[in-house]
């Protein structure tokens, strides 16, 4: 490590926001921070290669293996001892050294907190006194030099989304289309709430009692027809994109190198299999219902202004500032389903581990542990 002497500047209260990169495992805390700081730059390297130029072993990476593997990229990177109060001065982000046992970024300080990403986690917020007992005092510097190229893209739900949808279309399109013709019926029951009381009960028309029950059951007939058909669409959508995605991840892991396997359970590969039906369940059901949801939601809102203009601008501010609050929590919410996959993977490769050792277990009497 190189020690740097500067002059003390005034503490920066700048925070940065640093894309999240959780690692696979806990060797992999240096090579997802150096990561994390490619992609704040706008160059996106995937976790497994950036696993294997730092040289990750079963001990994990050394400071001076992720130094080499930044410049490789383009960066020029440094590493430094400092005090907390010198780290302060530094323009985050920067990779630390926590606990001598685990990398992770600084995005920046507070009056009494300080923020970080860690691969572990997803970015959490510490106490100072926290970070001052896990700072370990070295720091890896890491900024953009003359050969640093911006390459890759960032992740896309959407893109993902188009990808699998690709060959099915058709089908999105017709359940669409469908859930707008749905939309009628919808907007004729207030209707006939509006008759029955208005000439029915108050103008006493009688005689349009029985049209009305017939126009009503023809409506609910008509209405489960079409709701039958659309989830007979949706149906076979899910068969379909659950069997295409299956086979292609199978493809896909059956191509890997053999160190990918070495470096992972078995259970936990079996069970991320078992997500491409999840996947296909939420594009098939939840995705599609929610586009035709949002389509209906335009509809009642063209109609709503021509009943009370002043109201319905009410209430579709009141539902923009619902849709902000939900986005600014989406990060939060998708880095904790991130972190729980994570988790959920390492259980199943542990069950499944044991149960492939279960007469090892037997024999050594270790039921109870």
């Amino acid at each position: 490590m190189l020690t740097l002497t500067q002059k003390t500047k005034p503490p920066t209260q700048k925070r940065v926001r640093t894309p999240t990169l959780i690692q696979m495992e806990a060797t992999e805390c240096g090579a997802a921070s150096l990561g994390i700081i490619l992609g704040y730059y706008h160059r996106f390297v995937p976790l497994p290669e950036l696993r294997k130029v730092c040289g990750v072993s079963r001990d994990g990476s050394k400071a001076s293996s992720v130094l080499k593997a930044a410049r490789t990229y383009g960066l020029t990177a440094k590493g430094f001892k400092k005090s907390l109060e010198n780290l302060k001065t530094l323009n985050p982000p920067f990779i630390i050294l926590w606990e001598f046992c685990h990398f992770l970024v600084v995005e920046g300080f507070a009056r009494n907190c300080v923020y970080l990403n860690d691969p572990a986690t997803g970015p959490r917020k510490v106490s100072l006194e926290e970070f001052s007992q896990g700072y370990t005092g070295i720091v890896l510097v890491m900024k953009p030099g003359p050969d640093f190229k911006k390459t890759g893209k960032k992740t896309s739900i959407f893109f993902s989304i188009k990808n699998r949808l690709q060959t099915s279309k058709n089908s999105i399109l017709f359940s669409i289309l469908v859930g707008l013709i749905l939309t009628f019926p919808r907007l004729i029951i207030p209707i006939f709430s509006q008759v029955f009381v208005d000439k029915i009960l108050i103008d006493d028309y009688q005689y349009w009692l029985r049209p009305m029950l017939l126009a009503m059951v023809i409506t609910a007939i008509v209405q489960g027809l079409i709701a039958r058909l659309q989830l007979k669409v949706l149906r076979r959508l899910l068969v379909k994109l659950s069997v295409s995605m299956s086979g292609q991840f199978v493809w896909h892991i059956l191509r890997l190198p053999v160190g990918f396997y070495a470096q992972r359970f078995s259970g936990e590969i079996s069970d991320r299999a078992q997500l491409n039906d999840r996947v296909a369940d939420v594009i098939s059901g939840r995705l599609a219902t929610t586009v035709i949801d949002v389509i209906m939601m335009g509809l009642y809102a063209l109609l709503m202004f021509t009943y009370d203009i002043g109201l319905t601008t009410i209430t579709i501010l009141f539902a923009s500032f619902n849709f902000i609050a939900l986005q600014y929590l989406s990060r939060n919410r998708t880095d904790a389903n991130i972190s729980l996959a994570q988790e959920y993977g390492k259980v199943a490769g542990t069950a499944i581990g044991g149960i492939q050792s279960i007469e090892t277990i037997k024999a050594s009497g270790l039921e109870s542990d």
